[in-house]
């Protein structure tokens, strides 16, 4: 988790010191329904990958509606060139030596190769 957070929160930091923003990243545990609440937050903004992630996230949207009717969720399509990423296929092409620039920013792939090599030594 705490490698997530670390990624994440490189990539994020990135954004917003381009737009002048503040973006926090923040692990939880538990149901995210209360951690919005806790928050005061009345949105949950998710990712959308593939009809696949729809179904899935559907599903919680209607789980988390019965749980908190204030919390909306907002879902973001992801771009033509990511919808098909799943993170597992990424981690198994660089474990058999392929080349994953392409998929992960650049400190991800530094990380993810660097982990392999460990792995691997």
């Amino acid at each position: 988790l705490d490698e997530r957070v670390a990624l994440v929160k490189a990539e994020t930091d990135a954004i917003a010191a381009r737009n002048g923003t503040i973006i926090e990243v923040r692990p939880f545990e538990g149901l995210l329904v209360k951690y919005a609440r806790d928050l005061g937050a009345r949105m949950v903004i998710r990712g959308l990958r593939a009809v696949a992630d729809f179904d899935y996230e559907f599903q919680m949207v209607g789980m988390n509606r019965r749980l908190d009717q204030e919390i909306e969720t907002v879902f973001l399509m992801a771009s033509e060139t990511n919808q098909f990423i799943a993170s597992r296929l990424v981690k198994e092409i660089a474990k058999l030596g392929g080349d994953i620039s392409g998929f992960v920013p650049k400190t991800t792939l530094d990380r993810t190769m660097a982990k392999i090599r460990a792995t691997q030594g």
